[in-house]
């Protein structure tokens, strides 16, 4: 009768190493490896856990190498349990980060209207310079 156990193999996403990064302007794409040596022919479950909930469960895409055959790929949320005493800790937490959160974005905001005013400030400059520029003369921009 053949051997029916299926190996399985954990692994924790920030021990994973990073091969990878592309970031893109609403999202990052980390690609990370993940290297699974079975010791012989059978099925084999790996599981990686430790992502941000905030992943795309849409995104994952899973590449094996060699005689490895991909069966299925699948995503989880798996929340810790929150006892009684942590529940107060962790609104608090939630609230800290999402008071960190709206002052990034004061800051992002910020920054793009200084942005918007020194290109403004820029254009009228050039345009300046052009109207002070002798006849025949050209204002060129460095």
């Amino acid at each position: 009768m053949p051997d029916t156990a299926e190996a399985q193999y954990k692994f924790q996403a920030g021990a994973c190493a990073i091969e990878q990064v592309v970031v893109y302007t609403d999202r990052a794409e980390v690609t990370r490896r993940v290297e699974v040596e079975p010791e012989g022919p059978g099925l084999a479950t790996v599981v990686v856990s430790g992502f941000s909930t905030r992943m795309d469960p849409d995104s994952v895409r899973v590449k094996g190498v060699g005689n490895a055959k991909i069966l299925e790929v699948s995503t989880d949320y798996a929340y810790d349990d929150v006892e009684d005493g942590d529940a107060e800790g962790t609104a608090r937490e939630r609230r800290e980060l999402e008071d960190q959160g709206a002052v990034a974005h004061r800051d992002v905001s910020r920054i793009r209207d200084a942005t918007v005013r020194v290109q403004r400030e820029r254009d009228m400059l050039e345009k300046y310079c052009m109207g002070v520029a002798a006849p025949g003369e050209h204002f060129q921009r460095s």
